[in-house]
């Protein structure tokens, strides 16, 4: 079970860049207000009683999560001495199951932080979207320092879109990507042209289908030399249009493949099913059907 715990100030974006994690991982997402909104249906009114029920149901949560191996992204605003034991008893949990928690820190400037509170993604949740209030907060807690746990990644938000920001954390933590997402990184690598692209998605040992002959080739330099051969005399582009999983275990594509010559004249233009066996998040063969 791995635990990512995404933190930073309102309006970081660490919502956004959570989706965006679990659409490359598989993780659920646990974000903060689940537990607040909950806690507000049932205790109304801010109270102590309120702030230790949310802690409950967010411990209660890891500790469960931890038992069935399932791994999470969880969202939160940590101030620095104020949540410090908080994190504590997360971490305890996560360790005492044999799970790994990896930290990562939103930052994005003051200006940004401000302008994002008026964002339609944030109309959904109790979220903070006053400036006064940000201001605030940002004034009497100190929300900029980092947790003081390793297994860390800081990252500004200001300065990278969240797919990228996704990309680096999954990349950081080396965190498996789902079979949807390899195959998703493969099609694009595959129609910029990018061999070594399509090589990072696969196996060492990967066995791919040879329309040549009909038959196998096997391992990156096959793969490599068959597919820098082929792009070299025509312009192949793949469109994903479905993914399945079969009760084998195999993920079944359905792609719409248009080949034209390198002078742009059009070849051919099918739909084709394209079956993958999979090794950890690397694909192990390629079936075309």
């Amino acid at each position: 079970m791995t635990l990512l715990f995404l933190y930073g100030p309102p309006a970081a974006g660490k919502l956004t860049v959570a989706r965006e994690v679990a659409g490359l991982t598989g993780f659920s997402v646990f974000h903060n207000h689940l537990t607040i909104e909950l806690a507000r249906e049932v205790l109304p009114e801010p109270s102590t009683v309120r702030s230790e029920l949310i802690s409950t149901l967010r411990l209660a949560t890891f500790e469960a999560a931890s038992k069935a191996g399932v791994s999470l992204i969880f969202t939160f605003v940590y101030a620095a001495g104020d949540d410090d034991a908080f994190v504590a008893q997360i971490v305890e949990i996560v360790e005492r199951y044999g799970g790994r928690i990896c930290f990562v820190q939103l930052l994005a400037s003051r200006e940004t932080l401000l302008t994002r509170l008026s964002e339609p993604s944030r109309l959904g949740h109790s979220k903070i979207k006053r400036p006064e209030i940000l201001e605030s907060i940002l004034a009497t807690k100190d929300l900029l320092s980092p947790v003081i746990y390793g297994n860390h990644l800081t990252l500004d938000t200001d300065e990278q879109n969240p797919q990228t920001a996704a990309r680096r954390i999954v990349e950081h933590f080396g965190l498996d990507l789902t079979p949807e997402a390899v195959l998703r990184d493969m099609y694009d690598a595959f129609n910029r042209r990018d061999v070594e692209g399509v090589l990072s998605s696969m196996a060492p040992d990967v066995e791919w289908p040879n329309d040549a002959n009909e038959g196998w080739i096997q391992g990156h330099e096959a793969v490599r030399a068959y597919w820098t051969h082929r792009l070299g005399v025509i312009d192949s582009r793949v469109e994903p249009l479905s993914f399945e999983f079969e009760p084998d275990g195999h993920l079944v594509v359905r792609v719409r493949q248009v080949m034209r010559d390198l002078q742009g004249n059009l070849l051919s233009e099918d739909r084709v099913i394209h079956a993958y066996a999979f090794v950890k998040d690397k694909v192990r063969r390629m079936d075309i059907r």
